[in-house]
């Protein structure tokens, strides 16, 4: 502002010095007018006069510059138009008709207002030095004819004539002044209302900024708290989708919501939420096949693209990636006509990886006022990136347990076939028992899976017992058996190769599943509390499950009670109280469950 306000001043200043320019010249003029005139001759005095009254006139320019600098300026050269025409009268009487120029400089100054006092003083020095030249130089006024009639005619007719000037100069003014006020008026009024529309607008415009900050960052926020939620169930891909899908419907408010997930080059809808079955099974999608299905083809399209495809019939905003757009979108919502309600908005968004391919589509349906806004598109975008990552680590673990639990039924199929006495299903059986008498004794879910599979790996040793020890007929030597025995630690090795085993740490249950709480077990025969509590259960089922299940060598033997007495028995003294507390409360639930069923 400040270097514009240093322009306009340089701009005035300069014309007030064009204006002294102006005026120095007429000075000149008028003294080359003077010596034609007078037939050449020069009158040095009146030279000398001209030269100071235009150093006069050059003060105010001077001076540190304002709006008097113009009032001043005009003020003098009329003064000084004045002054020269009083040296010029003595050389003709017709010279103080010259002193009526000094209008011209009075009419200007005569623009501004508060000039009174510059007016009285010109009138009375106008006046003043015109009667003083006709008294000075009457001896030349009565050389011409009619010299009283003449002074006075000249006298009425200058009064008249400045009267005359006065009314119209005045009147120029207030013209002036006004036409210039209400262009002034105009002008700020204009720059008002602009400097207030861009107020305004850049007003809303941070409104609307900060407005949607913050809407930004409660969404993030918001899926900071969706990820962890899909974090603590990255063991269960449903309840991840549950998750998703309903965060999806509060959020953005859509009225219905489908999750799909690519399997097997199958994008399947894996979570529904308000959509009817026969919208549901169009939605069934080829990832590697195209399709005439309409349906089909937006979804392949923002799968394969990995793009965001919005389609709103109210602002007719729709997708243009086909050809014949508007009849493809036409016939996409047409297609959505089985839902239970008229789909007016579409919001498609893929699900990616974090190595950046996609693994499915989410899809939320609106049928309200309210459209889904860009903070609503942003947020499902960042979603679709964020679950994605999660969602695929669910799927990876879901495959790395997978291929896990059929190691665990390898490993337990190939010790049935070894033991050819090992009865069918014995370590499903056992591991099944443990887990159920962990889960009665209200163990953590981690260590009751933990129990289960070391449950049924317990006699995984007996792969590196020679054939002939366990096929063998008769009865066993005393050194076959102690090779038998060493089952435990062959499994104990066996498993802590595997890194999968060895970090749920469950070779520790398989080495100890045959030791005494009062030390008189194997291969250790270590006691009291330092015997892992998940060995012991998994000891009392496999004693359960072998004194009652009918083997090749003991068919007779065999029985349920009998193993009910032994563990009674040995409560205390092979098995933790607790423990065998919680197998009787198995046993018992187990017998209300048949029983049940059999009514």
């Amino acid at each position: 502002m400040s270097s514009i306000i240093e322009v306009d001043l340089i701009k005035l200043r300069k014309d007030l010095f064009n204006i002294n320019l102006i005026f120095s010249g007429f000075i000149l003029l008028t003294l080359f007018f003077f010596y034609f005139f007078t037939g050449g001759k020069i009158d040095y005095t009146l030279i000398i006069i001209s030269l100071i009254l235009v150093f006069i006139v050059f003060i105010p320019y001077f001076r540190d510059f304002s709006i008097d600098n113009f009032k001043l300026t005009f003020f003098l050269q009329a003064i000084s138009i004045i002054v020269l025409s009083f040296f010029m009268v003595k050389y003709n009487p017709l010279f103080i008709f010259y002193s009526f120029f000094s209008i011209i400089p009075f009419s200007f100054l005569n623009i501004f207002s508060k000039t009174e006092i510059y007016s009285g003083i010109f009138f009375i020095t106008f006046l003043g030095v015109n009667l003083v030249s006709i008294f000075i130089n009457s001896k030349l006024f009565r050389n011409l004819k009619n010299i009283d009639g003449f002074i006075l005619g000249l006298v009425v007719f200058i009064l008249v004539l400045m009267i005359l000037s006065l009314i119209i100069f005045r009147s120029i003014r207030s013209f002036v002044l006004d036409y210039y006020k209400s262009q002034v008026l105009d002008y700020a009024h204009k720059k008002i209302d602009e400097a207030q529309r861009v107020a305004y607008s850049k007003a809303k415009e941070a409104m609307e900024k900060s407005r949607f900050a913050i809407l930004l960052k409660e969404k993030q926020e918001k899926i900071f708290e969706i990820n962890k939620l899909l974090a603590s169930k990255v063991r269960n891909i449903k309840e991840q989708l549950e998750v998703l899908g309903n965060e999806i419907k509060n959020i953005v408010f859509a009225h219905s919501v489908v999750i799909l997930l690519e399997r097997n080059k199958i994008i399947n809808p894996e979570f529904v939420y308000e959509v009817p079955k026969p919208i549901v099974t169009k939605m069934k999608t080829l990832a590697d096949q195209p399709s005439n299905n309409v349906i089909n083809r937006f979804i392949r399209e923002v799968f394969i693209k990995k793009i965001t495809i919005h389609v709103n019939k109210r602002k007719n905003i729709y997708y243009q990636g086909f050809e014949e757009s508007e009849v493809i979108n036409y016939k996409f919502l047409e297609e959505l006509s089985l839902m239970t309600y008229e789909v007016y908005e579409v919001l498609m968004v893929p699900i990616v990886d974090s190595l950046g391919n996609s693994i499915g589509v989410m899809v939320a349906f609106n049928n309200k006022e309210d459209l889904f806004t860009e903070v609503d598109k942003m947020f499902l975008e960042l979603l679709g990136v964020q679950a994605g990552i999660l969602i695929h680590n669910a799927i990876l673990l879901k495959r790395i347990e997978d291929a896990f639990n059929e190691t665990i039924v390898a490993f337990s199929s190939a010790i049935e076939a070894k033991d050819k006495y090992t009865p069918v299903l014995h370590t499903t059986r056992v591991g099944e028992l443990a887990a159920e008498i962990a889960k009665e004794m209200g163990l953590p879910p981690e260590e009751v899976e933990k129990i289960r599979i070391a449950g049924i790996l317990h006699d995984i040793g007996k792969l590196a017992i020679p054939d002939s020890i366990l096929a063998k007929q008769g009865p066993l030597t005393v050194e076959e058996r102690e090779v038998i025995k060493t089952h435990s630690e062959e499994g104990y090795k066996i498993l802590s190769k595997i890194s999968l085993f060895r970090e749920r740490g469950i070779p520790v249950y398989v080495l100890y599943h045959h030791e005494r709480l009062d030390g008189k077990g194997y291969p250790r025969g270590i006691s009291g509390r330092d015997l892992p509590l998940g060995a012991n259960i998994i000891s009392i089922a496999d004693t359960y499950d072998a004194i009652s299940t009918p083997r090749p060598y003991n068919k007779h033997y065999a029985s349920e009670q009998k193993a009910i007495e032994i563990i009674k028995s040995e409560r205390g003294k092979q098995f933790y109280p607790e423990v065998v507390d919680a197998f009787f409360r198995v046993l018992e639930k187990r017998k209300s469950k048949n029983l049940n069923l059999n009514q």
